[in-house]
């Protein structure tokens, strides 16, 4: 196998080969055939189309398949991106990625790609991904409310003691908002207790149960306690349990920001004067500290 080599050609090389004579099993009697794994190469002559093969660098076809598979996703995640809890946490990043796989593209289809150009894109595109697919989950610190996806009703513990919580279309301000606390406790805001037996209002932080918050499908998170029956349930009307997963298990997360708050009531007497996002201090409520906060 003898070649003449014509450079690079778009995101390949162009090889013409002329064949010598050979023989032994991968040869025919004449010499003509190159026998692979996978295929026949045959040799008409110097000036056929025939006699050129094409050899695409390996880094250009890890882009080629990298792109394609990005152009797969990247209109969801775009669609799906800076909605809150449970979607692609950034849609800066988000679009940052669309620009790279923009740029991946035009090498592609430059005729000009050298195998650095396509390394560099494919580490380019693989740390533009990391970023994007990044998933907006719940914070230690922040305050949520916990709306069921088959009911669309929000759990709520208003006025509840060691009882299982309620799920209601119209909740409670406070009631139906939970602070998940550094040890991945929720603790009610109306109550001022902790969740217990997966479904139940009223431990003290000692008796919580914790949780974990995992992603189910985009939108959706399903909530797994540490008790016995530690999926969380939507059954309409009422917070339940399950010991096994489930299709009900399946809850939208929404983030409630500190200002929404002010001008609401605490334990039903007390009221909110001063709340904010930005501020790492108490709850100032009547402009004296409350024993409610963190």
């Amino acid at each position: 196998f003898s070649g003449k080599g014509s450079g690079y050609h778009g995101t390949a090389l162009h090889w013409s080969w002329t064949s010598s004579l050979n023989t032994g099993e991968n040869y025919d009697a004449n010499g003509n055939y190159i026998n692979a794994t996978v295929g026949t190469v045959k040799h008409w002559g110097d000036n056929d189309a025939g006699s050129t093969i094409m050899v695409s660098a390996q880094s250009a076809i890890e882009l080629e398949a990298l792109v394609n598979r990005l152009n797969g996703t990247i209109n969801t995640m775009i669609e799906n991106a800076g909605n809150g809890i449970g979607y692609y946490e950034s849609a800066e990043d988000v679009a940052k990625l669309k620009n790279a796989i923009d740029k991946a593209q035009a090498l592609l289809d430059s005729n000009n790609g050298k195998p650095e150009d396509f390394v560099a894109a494919i580490a380019e595109l693989n740390e533009a991904e990391t970023k994007a697919a990044k998933i907006a989950m719940p914070e230690a610190g922040k305050y949520y409310r916990i709306k069921g996806k088959t009911s669309g009703n929000y759990i709520d513990a208003a006025g509840q003691n060691n009882a299982q919580m309620d799920m209601k279309a119209t909740p409670d301000p406070l009631g139906s908002i939970f602070l998940l606390d550094e040890g991945n406790r929720l603790k009610n805001m109306s109550t001022g207790t902790y969740v217990h037996s997966t479904h139940s209002i009223g431990a003290t932080k000692e008796n919580a149960n914790t949780w974990e918050f995992i992603l189910s499908s985009i939108g959706y998170l399903k909530l797994k306690s540490n008790f016995g029956s530690p999926w969380l349930h939507d059954s309409g009307s009422k917070a339940d349990r399950c010991s096994s997963d489930g299709a009900e298990h399946e809850f939208i997360v929404e983030k409630v920001a500190l200002e929404e708050l002010n001008g609401l009531y605490l334990n039903g007497c007390t009221y909110i004067t001063a709340l904010s996002e930005n501020s790492n201090h108490p709850f100032i409520v009547n402009n004296a500290r409350s024993n409610w906060a963190v």
